[in-house]
């Protein structure tokens, strides 16, 4: 029987490193045309406040290219932040970094409030596609759970939740799997957490091993799946720990 002093349950993840992360070369290709080759910066991944994800995508000319029209002045690469709404198919600019070929950088450029743009295929199609294997994004392991009350593991908790011990959990962009049930329509948003944010559920940061004022967390609502709790929380320790 579940106790019924614990309100909350919370599993303990660990990422499954994959796509190189954590390898020595941080970019991971994308896509390969005739005059250019484009990678994303596997660490660059931040979670906005709004459901808004951004990363950093390189793009390395075989060629120098001009920095602007009747420009002297040449690239030979360009590191592009690129901002993506989850709930919506739209990204847009936010800044640029044009650099020589020795890495350097010779010209930014910033696009603050830029226009969103709608996601039609193409290369934006893709882009977005990489974000979804990024941390922490990506294929996590339950290691353990306990209950808000201190308890551990027993034989006497229900097997659905002893039989998520060890089982994968999948977080990607508008996607959770869990166990052996799935939320093909979640809905996701990303913001800091701090103990007055969790003083309403009887919690504080400590409860999670937590010492730092706050700690990023995703929100994640699912409505298509009756099998999941009406919210849950991922607390994001780092980039291959966290607690759900």
């Amino acid at each position: 029987m579940l106790k019924a002093t614990a309100a909350f349950t919370f599993l303990t993840l660990i990422a499954s490193l994959s796509f190189g992360q954590g390898a020595a070369d941080p970019w991971l290709r994308i896509l390969t045309g005739d005059d250019l080759v484009v990678d994303v910066d596997k660490n660059s991944l931040v979670l906005k406040p709004g459901g808004i994800v951004s990363a950093d995508f390189r793009s390395s000319y075989s060629k120098p290219e001009p920095i602007g029209q009747g420009s002297t002045q040449q690239y030979a690469s360009r590191i592009d932040s690129i901002e993506f709404k989850i709930a919506e198919p739209q990204y847009r600019l936010a800044k640029s970094s044009f650099r020589d070929s020795s890495g350097r950088s010779i010209y930014e450029s910033s696009a603050k409030e830029g226009i969103w743009k709608r996601r039609m295929g193409g290369s934006s199609y893709r882009f977005y596609g990489a974000i979804s294997k990024l941390a922490p994004f990506g294929s996590w392991k339950v290691l353990t759970y306990r209950y808000a009350s201190g308890e551990g593991p027993s034989d006497e908790d229900p097997r659905s939740l002893r039989d998520l011990v060890g089982s994968a959990i999948q977080i990607k962009p508008s996607y959770l799997f869990i166990g052996s049930s799935n939320c093909v329509n979640a809905e996701l948003d990303f913001k800091p957490i701090a103990d007055k944010d969790l003083a309403r559920y009887g919690l504080s940061l400590k409860d999670f091993g937590v010492t730092a004022p706050s700690i990023s967390v995703i929100f994640a609502t699912c409505k298509s799946n009756k099998d999941y709790p009406p919210q849950m929380f991922i607390f994001l320790e780092s980039s291959s720990k966290a607690k759900l």
